[in-house]
């Protein structure tokens, strides 16, 4: 590098390539990759070594190695912890940073404007899809920051995510298309009917916590296709069903798909709400251990529709249909038609079994076809059509459909 002179600030000027020596404090400027160094100067000067240090810029490729944390503890400074066996372990700045992932990382942008479907569908599919995933290092919480993410198509959504946002009304994905706001996918991307396909693994070990899933249109929320082991915490469905309106299949907060082969188990929803879909919970296909506990029902047709759709053929996907299905500790209002409603169709008697209801509160807008508090209907707000089902401990605010002991009529 030529020596420059500016005043009495001495630098040099040139390719990486040709950086010498810098004498003390003299500064070089790498012209071909914008990085900047100041030279340290002789160790009898003071210096702890003779070389150059580079000095942080924008295209400097060291920022985040030549920074190190230390985990200092709650006390921090003034009585810091030991992290290694003889000191202070330190890890680099990437390194501390790749602990955490934001889908902001992939480009997701969450204001309710731009389209983020893409963004957030790579960050899936990188972090539970991709070759490596079989390695457990891989699967890290992928995190949403507040903010509304627009997509126009269904998430897929991989074995082994684990998605966390700041709370069902501050993290929203708000769908406009028509299709459902997610669905489960094999580890593979493939879909329902295909999933398992090539020995791939099917969705499993899937945990979301704190997520609203709008559907800006009358379709599902959440479709769990073929999985097993699905957790939900503090999670809102909302749909765009109005109080008062009527039945509409395709609108189902939370639905089920399985086949023969694989079905659907082990399904927790906790202190998860429900709103505005004609059918908050539709279940119909096998699907077996479903849990919603703590949960908010409300505004809908139906509240629970179980079995609706099985009509004792061979159909693949219904050779058991919905079994061992609780609701607990859960309230429920403003819906048209039954809370819950265990079906027969065309006369054949459904396989549902075990479908519990206890502790529950059901609201007195409940079962009364929105026609007003204390209107008598021939709707009950439990409707159980096989044996097996049980309400226990529930209460029920419409006295007018309610016996001494409390229970619905």
């Amino acid at each position: 590098m030529p020596i420059v002179q500016i005043s009495r600030i001495q630098h040099r000027l040139g390719k990486a390539t040709d950086l010498p020596q810098l004498a003390a404090g003299e500064i070089g400027w790498s012209i071909d990759d914008q990085k900047l160094y100041i030279g340290n100067g002789t160790v009898a000067d003071g210096a702890p070594a003779v070389g150059n240090t580079e000095i942080m810029t924008s295209g400097s490729s060291a920022f985040t190695t030549a920074l190190t944390y230390v985990y200092k503890g709650y006390a921090g400074d003034s009585t810091p912890i030991q992290t290694g066996a003889t000191g202070d372990f330190s890890r680099t700045l990437q390194q501390s940073l790749d602990d955490y992932v934001s889908v902001k990382a992939f480009g997701a942008v969450g204001d309710d404007s731009t389209a983020d479907a893409t963004a957030i569908q790579r960050a899936l599919d990188e972090l539970y899809s991709a070759t490596d995933q079989d390695d457990t290092r891989a699967r890290r919480i992928l995190f949403f920051p507040a903010g509304i993410y627009r997509i126009n198509t269904a998430l897929t959504i991989p074995p082994y995510a684990h998605l966390v946002g700041e709370g069902p009304d501050k993290t929203v994905i708000r769908n406009s298309g028509n299709n459902a706001v997610a669905v489960t996918e094999d580890d593979d991307g493939q879909g329902f009917g295909f999933i398992g396909g090539s020995s791939a693994t099917t969705p499993t070990q899937i945990q979301i916590e704190g997520i609203c899933f709008r559907n800006g249109e009358a379709y599902a929320g959440l479709s769990i296709d073929s999985a097993t082991h699905v957790y939900l915490k503090n999670c809102k469905f909302v749909g765009t069903y109005t109080a008062g309106g009527a039945d509409a299949a395709n609108s189902k907060g939370v639905t089920v798909r399985s086949t023969t082969a694989l079905p659907c188990s082990n399904i927790v929803f906790n202190q998860c709400q429900f709103t505005k879909f004609a059918r908050l919970v539709d279940l119909s296909q096998d699907v077996t251990n479903v849990r919603f506990n703590d949960c908010d029902f409300s505004i809908s047709y139906y509240g629970a529709l179980i079995g609706d759709e099985w009509d004792g053929s061979t159909t693949n996907g219904m050779s058991v249909g919905p079994r061992d299905v609780h609701f607990s500790s859960s309230s429920w209002s403003i819906i048209n038609q039954q809370a819950i409603w265990v079906k027969t169709k065309n006369t054949v008697e459904a396989p549902a079994r075990n479908i519990l209801s206890t502790s529950n509160w059901y609201s007195k807008d409940v079962a009364n076809s929105n026609e007003g508090v204390g209107t008598i209907r021939e709707v009950p707000i439990i409707q159980y059509d096989q044996d097996e089902c049980s309400s226990v401990l529930d209460f029920f605010e419409r006295t007018d459909l309610r016996r001494a002991d409390g229970s619905s009529e």
